[in-house]
């Protein structure tokens, strides 16, 4: 394997766990290499018997109210399966509801917070979060962008005055 490469790495964790981590190949020295991942950091690979190329990385995935979010919006319940998204208007787009008695945020705050901004309080209606092709249903992290309110407004404004 050469730098440049897309590969997995498989990690010990500690007490036996594994987790693979995913990258491109971006500094060799002698007998190990230096992983750079989607989020710019660096892991350094000792055993190369544990590293494996790959055309494409899989989607990431976190965990928020015990639910299962992948980094292109798709929602899994904690038994792994599907969750219902919903659409409204009112609610600008997606939404999911993650229990019964509060917690509905639409999916792309919650993309958001999961993939962009950790510190970003879903509950904070002073921001907005906008798609950056204008497409409501493309909820992918890279579709996204946080905007105030005003902002979102002018924008607003001026489309209509364009029509």
């Amino acid at each position: 394997m050469t730098i440049g490469d897309k590969v997995g790495y498989e990690a010990y964790l500690g007490c036996s766990d594994i987790d693979v981590i995913y990258g491109t190949i971006t500094k060799e020295y002698g007998d190990y290499f230096i992983i750079t991942d989607r989020e710019g950091v660096e892991h350094t690979c000792y055993d190369k018997n544990n590293l494996f190329k790959v055309d494409t990385f899989p989607l990431r995935c976190k965990k928020i109210f015990d639910h299962y979010v992948y980094e292109d919006g798709t929602i899994l319940r904690p038994d792994g399966v599907k969750k219902y998204i919903g659409c409204s208007e009112a609610m600008n787009g997606l939404y999911c509801k993650f229990n019964k008695t509060k917690d509905v945020h639409t999916v792309a705050r919650v993309v958001y917070k999961l993939f962009i901004e950790p510190e970003f309080d879903l509950n904070n209606k002073d921001y907005c979060i906008t798609f950056k092709d204008g497409n409501m249903l493309n909820t992918h992290w890279s579709n996204l962008e946080k905007v105030t309110r005003a902002e979102l407004n002018r924008r607003i404004g001026e489309k209509r005055a364009r029509k």
